[in-house]
């Protein structure tokens, strides 16, 4: 009659060690996710390549060791699960797409921001409609204190951005260019909650073979602006500044960087969301990703203002909470 506890209290371990394991997990993908963003900045900057260019090389680059990696580990080919691959992978496409219009007008710091605080109210929302995922009371409280940590990271930047700009920046745009950008930062958390819950239907396929179909699509759609500076649409290939621009010597070294860092994220990323609920990853991944960027700016040099210091701190906290 000893046994039953015994068995319990081992299963108990057990589950809590798992659930770790997973968190830890995400916070390593977020960690990658920092340094793809890195890479990816650098390949625009520094190599001189357009963002369509990047988008499409990155793709290609990692949609090749994606699908090495596929071969090699025999995943099969996913077509059962066609629709909702390529439905994933057309989230990222329209990420992209809100994410290029609105860096037209609004700084970086503000377009990957804004969406890392409201990913989360999305993906609870379309995780309880598809999934049956019901949240805690406890899961607001930490989603209202990871977006206080957001905008306390994010505030500063804000000011900084702003008091560069000065006034060619107001003569520059209007403001109805800057609310139209504001309206794609918050509407880009929609196509990430997205992604996140078709990623956790997918369950039943491989993590690598969900990235490669990811790549794949995403090749093909940023293939035409991504060959030539030509071809340039309005809204969904808009021209850049860098248009006709030559390449540094080191863009595609930046490139193949980042299309390794991403496969390898979005891997872990996919590997997470099979083994635990969306509304944990998002609150996890979303402020970790931002406070790993604010920390490698620290460590490349820059200064880092006092709240934005505050924010980093309330988000180790957080995830010490969280996980541990």
């Amino acid at each position: 009659g000893m046994e039953k506890p015994t068995s319990a209290c081992r299963n108990t371990t057990e589950s809590t060690q798992h659930q770790l394991y997973y968190r830890l997990l995400a916070v390593f993908a977020a960690v990658l996710t920092c340094l793809l963003n890195v890479f990816l900045q650098k390949s625009v900057r520094d190599g001189g390549l357009t963002l369509y260019t990047v988008n499409f090389g990155y793709s290609v680059f990692a949609g090749v060791l994606a699908l090495a990696m596929c071969l090699w580990q025999q995943t099969g080919t996913g077509l059962k699960s066609w629709k909702p691959l390529i439905a994933n992978a057309l989230c990222t496409c329209m990420y992209q797409c809100g994410s290029l219009n609105a860096l037209q007008v609004l700084p970086l710091a503000v377009v990957t921001g804004v969406p890392s605080s409201l990913t989360p109210l999305f993906g609870v929302l379309f995780s309880s409609i598809f999934l049956s995922e019901k949240p805690t009371c406890w899961f607001f409280l930490v989603v209202l204190r990871n977006i206080a940590a957001v905008w306390l990271m994010l505030t500063p930047m804000l000011k900084v951005a702003a008091g560069s700009a000065g006034i060619e920046s107001q003569l520059a745009h209007s403001q109805s260019s800057i609310t139209r950008g504001i309206l794609f930062t918050v509407l880009v958390a929609i196509p990430i909650a997205g992604s996140f819950i078709l990623q956790r239907s997918l369950k039943q396929e491989h993590p690598i073979l969900i990235v490669l179909w990811d790549y794949a699509v995403n090749a093909v759609v940023w293939g035409p602006p991504g060959v030539s500076d030509k071809v340039r649409v309005p809204f969904l290939w808009p021209h850049t500044e860098i248009d006709g621009h030559e390449n540094g010597s080191l863009a595609w070294l930046w490139v193949a960087l980042a299309s390794i860092v991403g496969v390898s994220a979005l891997a872990l990323a996919a590997t997470c969301l099979a083994n635990m609920d969306l509304p944990t990853f998002a609150i996890i991944f979303g402020p970790t990703t931002i406070a790993a960027n604010c920390m490698l700016d620290f460590a490349l040099g820059q200064k880092i203002a006092k709240l934005t210091f505050m924010g980093v701190i309330l988000v180790i906290v957080g995830l010490t909470m969280d996980t541990v």
